[in-house]
């Protein structure tokens, strides 16, 4: 039995979710399918049966027993009514009131104070400042069970409101400011089609609020503890589903303090973490290895005294508001004052932007969190800061005189240093001549020395982690030009030495051993080979070997550091097995900045099947690279081109590994092991910055991480939801799948029949499944390939494994489900795969292939056929001057004032309007619908308009009407759309011409991305014909030459 609302938009009554039997009484959306859950009751006490029962007591409590019997759940109603009933709103709130008494402020309770993980429009979410009542949203700890999880979302009310995420008691993405019309952390969506919103902040309350701008719309907001993120969802009518429309945080600045104190996040940048300006790194190299928890602090030092400045930052979130004070009646004039007399006073602004920027001040004492750079001019806020009086841009100029006295300066002392510049080089050329990068059985290396290779390029010594406040000492080679004298091996990296009496000695064995203090080793070389002259040497590649001193091949090594490394990856270094000896290079990150013991962060060879590259945390998977190809990974974007370096991957009989070499001497480059970040960074050497600047990252998107999607599923980074369904899938669990928890991935939509005989479809541009289940055949082709697969009902997919010969060569099989594949949108990128499927999907592909190619076929020929006519009306009118066409009357005047004139003809682009024509008729084949007539429930506007908006949306396939949706070809389908789109253009310069619409539609070259269409943005849907009571005249096929009405 249920409650459902008056107009049937909510239900009130007893659930399961998903795969539990407890029992919870709850609301959901009573006209979807899938019963989407917005508020629970008994949160924390299931009833583990069907005998639950709400009932209302006579003082007006409601009550929910078991059995009759025991309470596990009731409202706190204090006052008592004579008439009381319980009533479920169209808003989705349950109250209860009197029976004659409808009037919202005297409901005795109300669901909507007692909100779970969702929030629907007209809820409030926020406190009461009188009586200190707070509604907050609490996840759902699992999507098994809607007790409360950690993540909740509320207002946060030390020093001045803002709307916040919180993990537990940790802060973990704030709004930022209100501004009077926006919240300063998030990008203005005021001009979105679904709802508005507020924050109310008063004497009496503070909260947040929306609505919905057409009541015919659904949206909510609800909170992901999976993914520790609040989304917004509408609903879809067609599909039938909730399509997600926001998130927070939307990308990684979001995340609360990532860059410390006085740091400034920009997303757009690398590394994503700036100092302010004015600031610098307080711990230099911990951040130039992406640790940001130390901030910035100033370049110069304040003196309040005699007079700091102020600075402003445009477009940022505002910082943290812990030490805030706010006051409303303060202008920006005054509010500068009242911070300049206050030394303790780092930052101002206003505080309402909506009334000319100049009321209300909000000052910020301390250090300033949680910046975040915005760029576009209608985000974010400005944001004055203090900075020494030498740093302001009101510091006086000087006059011209003195610019042309410090130029002359400027230029003898440039000319000097370039003499100083010249001898240094020389010296340090004369210095590396004569420096030591070998030690033999008879020397020793102790704290304080260090050992230089023959090109001064790296060095070998003693060292403490610069962050370390302890006496810790570990043997490690650096980088000796650096300047921050980055590391790249160490030693005795689980046992540090206590003190500076650390010895590196050769034993007569050919051993090499560190001791403390002449005796107890705590490192030393696995080396069992003894020759008579044991050397040690730092070679200019980083590697430190052991060899026979009396060899004159340098590559005969009886140890080398490279076959140990640390958390860092040299050009020449092996990262793989060695199949004879089954001996594993590995790279493990260091466990913090300050700790170089391994932490569990590794990057090796996968061997599980056909080898790839894997990063590892702990046990468990974290990023693939996918199989090698030939000429890449097919789950790394191709980045052959690059001017640093070259790379390989070699597989045969005796080892497997990944190795990279410059394509310059002159070049440094290195991949490291970041553990706080969890991610393989490659880093190159800027000589004119003398730092080093990150190259790339992995993972380097969300699609990365491994498995993601599930088994089946396809990750695409450009699409919403990132995770797809491969073609002839469908997800697995869908009511989990729409609330964007994928872990079940995708099923056939038809199921396999092997004995009457499968079939196989392309996926094309993606990464290679796992390698768990594989057959790898390196001499079979891809047709041979394709029937061995299809002999094995347990295939379920295969593909060549070497793509670089033109076919290709070689064969990989899949078995049991495809797991962790991820979209490429470049045609240089990812390979083809081909999976099984029922042959009844391949069918229907086919047949919608041939029905769009039948449908587009007499479409283009009417066109072109359009244009022989134009033409020939043209050509006709040149010979026969007397001839004449007669016109409907125009409102805007005849087009034959057009076309018959000498000069204004020439204003008509008749192959342009063609294409216009041609864009908007195919748009119509690819929905079903005409662009005249076209109505939407959720929007305004015509068919273009709303086939544009998905397309900005990342969504173009909800255009297509469901059979060619299903059952087509989606890159082809895409494609067209894409076409149209650039036929459609506002500007008809920009629309391609009809010869090269023919060739777009006939190849598959690069497509350039279409720019806004004509003809948007009417307030209301077109009419498909006049109404009967319209008594003009004149023809609706209205035309002028600054407006068109599209077909």
């Amino acid at each position: 039995m249920t409650l459902v609302s008056n107009d049937e938009s909510f239900a009130l009554g007893f659930f399961s979710p998903g795969t539990s039997n407890n029992r919870y009484l709850g609301i959901w959306y009573h006209n979807d399918p899938m019963q989407t859950v917005v508020w629970v009751a008994n949160r924390v006490n299931p009833i583990n049966d069907s005998t639950g029962m709400l009932k209302i007591e006579s003082s007006g409590r409601v009550v929910l027993q078991v059995q009759n019997t025991t309470a596990v759940w009731s409202t706190n109603t204090t006052a008592s009514v004579q008439n009381p009933v319980l009533q479920l709103l169209d808003s989705g709130n349950l109250v209860v009131r009197d029976e004659k008494d409808s009037n919202p402020e005297h409901y005795l309770w109300q669901s909507f104070d007692y909100p779970s993980d969702t929030m629907l429009p007209g809820m409030k979410i926020g406190i009461d400042l009188r009586t200190g009542f707070q509604r907050r949203l609490t996840a759902w700890k699992s999507w098994d069970d809607p007790s409360p999880g950690d993540l909740t979302y509320g207002v946060e009310l030390e020093g001045g409101p803002e709307m916040g995420l919180w993990k537990g008691l940790r802060k973990y993405a704030m709004s930022g400011l209100w501004l009077g019309d926006r919240f300063s952390g998030i990008r203005d969506v005021r001009s979105n089609s679904i709802y508005d919103y507020n924050f109310v902040w008063n004497k009496k309350e503070a909260y947040y609020i929306f609505s919905l701008k057409n009541k015919s719309v659904l949206s909510r907001v609800v909170l992901n503890q999976t993914e520790s993120v609040r989304k917004r969802y509408a609903w879809n009518p067609e599909n039938q589903a909730w399509d997600m429309f926001s998130k927070r945080p939307s990308d990684d600045c979001d995340i609360y303090g990532l860059c410390g104190p006085n740091g400034n996040c920009d997303y757009n940048k690398l590394p994503i973490c700036q100092c302010l300006r004015a600031f610098s790194p307080k711990w230099p190299e911990k951040w130039k290895s992406s640790d940001y928890s130390g901030g910035c602090i100033h370049n110069k030092p304040l003196n309040c005294q005699t007079g700091d400045g102020f600075i402003p930052i445009m477009r940022v979130k505002s910082p943290d508001i812990t030490n805030l004070q706010v006051n409303k009646a303060t202008n920006l004039k005054e509010c500068e004052a009242e911070c300049s007399k206050n030394c303790s006073c780092m930052a101002y602004t206003n505080l309402d932007f909506t009334r000319g920027g100049d009321s209300s001040c909000a000052m910020w004492y301390g250090g300033l969190v949680d910046i975040k750079q915005f760029q576009s001019d209608s985000d974010g806020m400005k944001l004055f800061i203090r900075v020494s009086a030498s740093e302001t841009e009101h510091r006086k100029k000087a006059d011209v005189k003195l610019a042309l006295i410090l130029a002359t300066v400027i230029a003898a002392f440039s000319g000097f240093l370039l003499v100083v510049s010249y001898i240094s080089r020389r010296r340090r050329k004369l210095q590396a001549s004569t420096t030591i990068d070998t030690i033999s059985r008879s020397e020793s290396l102790t704290d304080g020395k260090t050992l230089v290779s023959n090109g001064g390029s790296f060095a070998l010594g003693f060292f403490s982690p610069d962050t370390s406040n302890s006496n810790n000492r570990y043997l490690g080679i650096w980088y000796h030009n650096d300047p921050n004298q980055t590391v790249v091996w160490v030693a005795n990296r689980i046992n540090p030495i206590n003190g500076s009496t650390g010895v590196l000695k050769i034993e007569s064995s050919g051993k090499i051993v560190l001791q403390v203090q002449n005796t107890t080793a705590v490192w030393s070389t696995n080396s069992t080979v003894s020759v008579e002259d044991p050397v040690l040497q730092l070679l200019d590649s980083g590697n430190l070997v052991l060899r026979d001193g009396n060899d004159i091949n340098p590559e005969n090594h009886l140890w080398q550091s490279f076959d140990y490394p640390s958390d860092t990856m040299l050009p020449g270094m092996k990262i793989g097995v060695d199949l004879r000896t089954s001996f594993d290079r590995i790279l493990s990150a260091w466990k913090n900045w300050d700790d170089p013991s391994p932490g569990d962060l590794t990057y090796g060879v996968e061997l599980e099947g056909s080898p790839e590259m894997v990063l590892m945390k702990g046990l468990e998977k974290y990023y693939l690279t996918g199989l090698w190809i030939g000429s890449g990974f097919s789950g790394v974007r191709d980045v052959r081109s690059n001017p640093i370096f070259d790379y390989d991957f070699v597989w045969n009989e005796t080892e497997i590994y990944f190795t990279f070499s410059l394509k310059s001497k002159s070049l440094m480059s290195r991949v490291v092991l970041n553990q706080t970040e969890s991610v393989r960074k490659r880093y190159t050497w800027n000589p004119e910055s003398q730092t080093w600047e990150l190259f790339s990252m992995r993972p380097s998107d969300y699609c990365d991480r491994y498995g993601l999607c599930g088994p089946n599923g396809n990750c695409d980074y450009n699409k919403l939801p990132v995770c797809q369904c491969l073609t002839g899938f469908r997800p697995k669990w869908p009511k989990r799948w729409n609330t964007s928890e994928y872990s079940g991935g995708c099923i056939h939509i038809k199921p396999l029949n092997c004995q009457t005989g499968d079939e196989f479809i392309t996926i094309r541009r993606v990464k290679s499944p796992a390698i768990t289940n594989p057959w790898v055949h390196k001499t079979m082709n891809l047709k041979e390939c394709k029937a061995e697969c299809s002999r094995n009902c347990s295939c379920m997919a295969y593909s060549n494994l070497d793509v670089t010969g033109g076919d290709g060569s070689g064969c990989a099989m899949w078995f049991g489900d495809l797991v962790d594949i991820k979209q490429f949108q470049s045609d240089s990128d990812g390979m083809d795969l081909y999976i099984r499927v029922s042959a009844s999907e391949t069918e229907l592909k086919k047949k919608a292939k041939v029905k769009l190619a039948i449908i587009l076929a007499p479409v283009i020929a009417a066109l072109l056929g359009l244009l022989l006519v134009v033409c020939y009306i043209r050509g006709t009118r040149r010979k026969l001057e007397e001839r004449m066409l007669v016109y409907e009357y125009m409102p805007n005047g005849s087009l034959d004032s057009f076309i018959f004139d000498q000069t204004r003809r020439e204003e008509l682009t008749w192959l342009k309007s063609d294409v216009f024509s041609f864009g908007i008729v195919l748009l119509e084949v690819i929905s079903g619908r005409k662009n005249r007539g076209f109505y939407h429930a959720n929007q305004s506007g015509n068919l273009i308009e709303h086939i544009w908006r998905l397309w900005t949306e990342g969504k173009p396939s909800d255009a297509a009407y469901e059979f060619l949706a299903e059952t087509g070809d989606v890159p082809e389908l895409l494609r067209s759309i894409h076409i149209s789109l650039l036929c459609v253009q506002q500007h008809p310069e920009e629309r391609p011409s009809m010869s090269s619409v023919v060739l777009m539609l006939g190849s598959h070259n690069e497509l350039p991305s279409p720019k806004q269409p004509g003809f948007l943005f009417y307030n209301k849907p077109f009419e498909a014909y006049p109404s009967p009571d319209n008594n003009e005249s004149s023809s609706r096929n209205e035309i002028s030459l600054s407006t068109f009405e599209a077909r």
